[in-house]
């Protein structure tokens, strides 16, 4: 059970890929407990952003940065200590067991956990100032390979992923413009099909790929390489 805040979680991000950082406002917009302030692709003008902002979390593009940089562990040991730092990994979750955490992280998530994990671990990662437990669950219950994914029962309220599915080139087609955040009418204009059979095409990818609203698609969009041009 998620633990009650008395304001709003406010947070930041530092993340490399475009569309993380689209489906990531997608899913902080209006969101009850956490409130998504500003956005950075690089790890330089991070230092403004929290400045301006005074961040709860900052939710960080592990491949922003580099903790065998003496540089980068000395900007992280700073933020860390006015804000929480989470960091984001394409890593699964089983990759991440033995990751060992840079000075002023509290822990780290996969990008390949669904929403509702994304968002206690940064709840959790706000109440606790220094979680290095790499056992904690809110950091770690993630789907961690294809093969035991397919083994786990599905948690409460989430669909158990396939990190891997197998599209067809309609739906392949389909699934890469919603990655993008494209409507389904804004698809249908553009694949020529009609609204009714865009929706047919995106109820098959979320069931495939494991998720059940275009947020999420969004947010795993980058990790496979059949949603690129």
């Amino acid at each position: 059970m998620m633990e009650k805040t008395q304001h709003k979680i406010r947070l930041v991000v530092a993340e490399r890929i475009d569309l993380v950082r689209m489906g990531l406002r997608m899913l902080f917009q209006n969101h009850p407990v956490i409130s998504m302030l500003a956005e950075t692709g690089s790890i330089d003008g991070l230092s403004d952003l929290i400045t301006t902002n005074k961040p709860d979390v900052i939710l960080m593009d592990l491949g922003l940065i580099n903790d065998r940089c003496p540089e980068h562990r000395l900007r992280l040991m700073n933020i860390g200590s006015h804000s929480r730092i989470l960091l984001f990994s394409h890593h699964y979750s089983h990759e991440l067991q033995s990751y060992e955490l840079p000075p002023g992280v509290t822990g780290i998530i996969s990008k390949y956990s669904p929403s509702s994990m994304l968002v206690a671990a940064i709840c959790k990662a706000h109440i606790n100032r220094r979680c290095a437990d790499m056992t904690n669950p809110a950091l770690t219950r993630a789907p961690q390979s294809p093969e035991q994914v397919t083994a786990q029962p599905s948690l409460p309220g989430e669909i158990t992923a396939s990190l891997h599915p197998e599209l067809n080139n309609n739906e392949r087609r389909v699934a890469r413009l919603a990655g993008k955040g494209l409507s389904a009418r804004e698809i249908s204009r553009q694949l020529l099909l009609t609204e009714k059979t865009v929706r047919n095409y995106l109820s098959a990818v979320y069931k495939k790929m494991g998720v059940k609203k275009q947020i999420e698609l969004c947010l795993r969009a980058p990790l496979h390489n059949y949603f690129q041009d």
